[in-house]
Order: structure tokens, then sequence, then C-alpha cells
């Protein structure tokens, strides 16, 4: 009876410190889960020929950077979660009008941390202060910038001529899902930035780019678009591309912006 006794003990013991690893787990999560989202690089990066820094008025922040000629078209590019504005220039550089691309708040020379609120509001304040002078604007966004757009295209639908999503993710509740299957990550996320079935309420143009081989967003989500192809939705598959390879070339704005 006692060896018994001792036996069922040490079961209960193992039980319940397992238990009270996996809640610290899930609180250590839940605290840095910002951390784990967000990638921000503060290195400065060579900008592309003809780029400065992107100011407003008396505003001393860098809000990105842009390359303004007077063009009448205009592109707003949100960028991915690594590095910063300044390298990620360079993507969007051919684009044969006028560029903005947005600092996210703690990125490069950005002051503030990154949340879904402070990049939504950043990418607000940008396209308001800019867009009123162009006759026609693109807005585009790759990987966590495609969810950025979201504030803009759902405020400002009439003012956009085209949206351009490069592998976009269904929400970023999703993607923990699939990334942390093990944590009950539906009522731990806090920065969800529901992507997906915002932009099905977006009655405008839009491009979807998605990479065959993405490996970083799961292939449901491209599925999800991939259905969506119709009248005003153009979805362009690249099947040898992965997450981070696409090119965005004078050939694929000549593509995106065509239908």
């Amino acid at each position: 009876m006692l060896g018994a006794l001792i036996v069922k003990t040490f079961w209960w013991k193992l039980l319940l410190y397992c238990a009270l690893a996996y809640v610290g787990v899930c609180v250590f999560v839940y605290l840095g889960q910002r951390r784990l989202i967000y990638v921000p690089s503060k290195e400065q990066n060579p900008l592309p020929p003809r780029f400065e820094a992107w100011r407003v008025k008396d505003d001393s922040e860098c809000w990105g950077y842009k390359r303004v000629a007077g063009a009448r078209e205009c592109l707003f590019y949100f960028h991915g979660n690594g590095g910063n504005a300044s390298g990620w220039s360079h993507a969007v550089a051919e684009f044969p009008g006028d560029i903005f691309v947005l600092e996210y708040p703690g990125y490069g020379q950005r002051s503030g941390a990154p949340s879904e609120r402070s990049l939504k509001q950043a990418a607000l304040k940008g396209f308001e202060a800019e867009q009123g002078r162009y006759e026609k604007v693109i807005v585009a966004g790759q990987s966590l910038g495609s969810a950025v757009t979201q504030a803009i295209f759902s405020k400002y639908p009439e003012r956009i001529n085209r949206l351009v999503l490069v592998t976009p993710f269904t929400s970023i509740a999703d993607v923990a899902r699939v990334q942390f299957p093990w944590l009950p990550t539906r009522w731990m996320v806090r920065d969800t930035m529901y992507l997906f079935d915002e932009w099905r309420r977006f009655s405008g143009k839009s491009c979807i780019v998605v990479a065959g081989r993405d490996e970083i967003i799961p292939r449901r989500h491209s599925v999800r678009y991939l259905e969506c192809k119709g009248d005003t939705c153009e979805v362009i598959e690249l099947p040898d591309d992965s997450h981070n390879s696409i090119d965005l070339t004078k050939e694929f704005w000549v593509k995106a912006l065509s239908q």
C-alpha cells in the first residue's frame, strides 16, 4: 500500500510540474510575443538612386524613404518584417512613378515600438499626408506589410487604383496557430492582423502574388487567395519562388497593374 501511494504521489507531482511548466511557457510567449512577431533592424542601408528621407512638414522624424519626381502616379509600399525601409526601398526601385516606403515604429531610424496599432497608425498618417496630390494611387504590401495595408484600404477604398499584396497571410492569428499548435494562441495573440476577411470586403481592384515555394506562409493561406481570382482580383502564382525571392521588376509592375 505504501509503495502504491508513493508511486501515485510521484505521478501527481510530475503532472503538476508539467502543468506549471506549460503555464510558464504560455506566460513567457504571451508577454514576449511582439519580440517573436516583429524583427526590426536599426542598421542603415545605402539607398537606391534618387531616394531620400521622407519627412512631412516640420516633423523631424524619418517616416521612411521616398523618390518624388512629380509623377501623377505613386506607390505606397509597406515592407516585410525583417530589416527596415532603407533596405526594402531597393525592392520597389523599378516602380515607374513616385514612391513612398513607410518605416515602421521601432524599425530603422524611427522611434517607438512595433505593434499592430502603431504600424497601422503610421501607415494611415503617411498615406493621408501624401495621397491627395496624385491622380493614381497604388498601395502595396509584402508579407507583414500586406496586413498593414488593411488600415488604408478599409478607410480609403475609393482612393486606391490598385491594391497589390505580395505573399500575404490570412492573419497573424492563423499563422500562430500553425507555428505553435501546442499553445492556446486563439486567446494569446494580441496583434491578430486579420487580413483576408477584411480584404474580401474591399471592392476595388487588387493583385495577389503567391510564392509557390513559400516556406513562411502556410499553403492553406495562399489557396484561399487563389480561390478568389475574378474580375476585380488577379492572382499571380510564381511556382519557383520562395517567400523572399520575388523580384518586383518593371515587368512585374506592368503585369500587376495591367488588369
